[in-house]
């Protein structure tokens, strides 16, 4: 006996999909019987179901987004029976071979596009626990208050425009481990730019100086791009223990006025995390996060200017072409619960930079020795908190 099952549906915007498949080689019924087998045979069952879902949306968007979204539900149930006997009384007797297999196949994928405004998505799964995914979208990011205000025609600029793309995927390793990947393009454009710091990049120049500067001219044709990988590997919590491993490689570029590429601040270019927690019962719970980073970009002092002037004068035709040291840092904390009617309290002891890496923040002017300093981030800073939860 074979039996095979399956089911297709589509919709727009969300799909559903269910296959059952049943098979029974010998079926006693609702009497008494008695049933004797001699022969063999084999009874395969398979169930399908895939389900697909499409979601189109068109807007005309200005200043913001539309997301269009898709939803698939798929389930398969197989089941193969070699003597049934059924309802009654019966006697059940195999003298033969009966070789029984079910199959259950679940296959769904998902897909949401909105035109103008985009934001694309496709989800597909496959049996054995692998998940791919992509996804696409369009973003709008607002120019600044306190750089608007400056001028009235800098209302006229245009907006500046982010678009992502976005692959990766994942699979379970074991009942509560899974491995991701993941791969990202997103490029930036319509960035303000002022002719007279035809080198920076605005958006990055408040973090980077510390002030806001004033602008008496702009225009709108700044662009950038980052890129990158990054692994993960994430334990669910698990005989009482959890952890997280993830790493990544990565690349964030601007251009200037001219047309010459620089690194942005934020290009760090490679990351590694490692955190992990323990909890033996329900009154603790011990956790840790180590984090790896490489140093962030930084633009060098002119020191023949500085000098001369008795100030930090930065470098301008050397932008972001220096790094400060890599970073790392280990914070430890540590847990007690204490439980109430309808309540809880969490006293905590955590530790920030457990081993007093001394990590640079930035390079400094010393205008009292007229020489470059340096200026680090905390060292070893122990926090005891409280959290109380009703």
């Amino acid at each position: 006996t074979v039996s095979d099952a399956s089911a297709f549906i589509v919709s727009g915007g969300v799909a559903y999909a269910q296959s059952t498949a049943q098979a029974v080689s010998i079926d006693g019924g609702d009497n008494n019987d008695t049933i004797t087998n001699t022969s063999t045979g084999i009874i395969n069952t398979t169930a399908s179901a895939q389900s697909t879902s499409v979601n189109l949306s068109a807007s005309s968007l200005a200043k913001g987004g539309k997301l269009g979204v898709a939803v698939s539900t798929v389930s398969s149930e197989a089941s193969a029976t070699g003597i049934q006997g059924g309802e009654g009384n019966d006697s059940l007797v195999n003298e033969g071979n009966l070789i029984t297999t079910a199959k259950a196949d679940s296959i769904t994928d998902n897909f949401s596009i909105a035109i103008k405004g985009v934001s694309t998505a496709l989800d597909t799964f496959w049996n054995g626990g692998t998940t791919a995914t992509a996804s696409a979208g369009m973003f709008y990011q607002n120019i600044p208050n306190h750089i608007l205000v400056q001028n009235n025609a800098f209302k006229n600029l245009k907006t500046p425009t982010a678009n992502h793309y976005i692959v990766g995927i994942s699979r379970m390793l074991g009942e509560s481990t899974r491995l991701s990947v993941e791969a990202y393009y997103k490029d930036y454009s319509n960035f303000p730019i002022d002719p007279a710091q035809p080198h920076d990049f605005l958006f990055d120049q408040v973090v980077s100086t510390g002030l806001f500067l004033n602008h008496a001219n702009l225009i709108d044709n700044g662009t950038a791009s980052s890129k990158g990988i990054e692994v993960m590997v994430q334990k669910k919590l698990a005989r009482d223990f959890y952890g997280l491993v993830a790493g990544s490689i990565s690349k964030s570029r601007y251009q200037d006025m001219f047309g010459d590429t620089y690194d942005r601040i934020y290009d760090n270019q490679f990351n590694f995390t490692l955190e992990g927690g323990y909890i033996p019962n329900n009154n603790w719970e011990f956790k840790a996060r180590w984090i790896y980073a490489g140093g962030a970009p930084y633009t060098p002092f002119d020191y023949e200017a500085s000098k001369e002037n008795n100030k930090g004068i930065i470098d301008t035709d050397r932008m972001n072409s220096e790094r400060l040291p890599d970073y790392h840092s280990l914070n430890i904390r540590v847990d007690k619960r204490f439980y109430f009617s309808g309540s809880s309290l969490i006293v905590y002891l955590s530790v920030w930079n457990a081993y007093g890496r001394e990590n640079v923040s930035q390079y400094v002017w010393n205008e009292i020795e007229n020489e470059p300093d340096v200026q680090y981030q905390w060292s070893t800073l122990p926090v005891l908190g409280l959290e109380y939860k009703f």
